[in-house]
């Protein structure tokens, strides 16, 4: 998470609301209907190198033609836990959309909706 996810959120361009694939958590078999997925075009990737023990953070550019996208899952237990709105849950690079800067590859066939897009 150190290198891109921590220090890229802030570099969002866009913000999708729906996974379209099946998922079942706990007893919500339409749990992929409230996920978000934040995706930008980083410059950098970070690598963990050297022994588990002991080992540092590399920075490498970006593979060319990709964007960066993190899935959220937001907290349902709001009431219960207020100070957690949400967590990255899972995070990966995804191939680019070349008409859509920051989004990723047939986006629309990905997501049930755009909530936000960085004009």
């Amino acid at each position: 998470m150190h290198g891109v996810v921590g220090t890229g959120l802030i570099f969002t361009e866009h913000v999708f609301k729906g996974l379209k694939r099946d998922m079942y958590v706990r007893k919500d078999r339409d749990a992929a209907k409230n996920k978000l997925a934040l995706t930008w075009k980083a410059g950098r990737d970070a690598y963990l190198v050297g022994p588990a023990h002991d080992c540092r953070v590399e920075f490498h550019p970006a593979a060319p033609g990709t964007v960066f996208a993190v899935y959220i899952s937001i907290n349902a237990m709001l009431k219960d836990f207020p100070a957690i709105y949400g967590w990255a849950e899972h995070w990966t690079w995804i191939d680019d959309d070349p008409d859509v800067v920051g989004a990723p590859i047939d986006w629309q066939d990905r997501y049930d909706e755009q909530l936000w897009r960085k004009e």
